[in-house]
């Protein structure tokens, strides 16, 4: 009995869905790294984290702009 609750245990944990998904990757447009493809890195926007927060309408310069907690 333990030696089949361990070995139900074993495949419900084991990440078998990828035996039923032939595809190569986990998602639609991921690199197939066996045919040669290679990942692509796309480069953060400079300063982007000070444009964002100025996109969302807060400017670090006025303080009526500042959250208090």
């Amino acid at each position: 009995m333990k030696i089949l609750l361990i070995g139900s245990m074993l495949i419900t944990l084991s990440a078998c869905n990828s035996v039923h998904n032939p595809r190569h990757g986990d998602a639609p447009g991921d690199p197939c790294i066996k045919c040669g493809e290679n990942w692509i890195f796309i480069q953060n926007e400079p300063f982007g984290a000070l444009k964002q927060s100025k996109r969302q309408g807060h400017d670090w310069n006025d303080p009526s702009t500042v959250a208090h907690y």
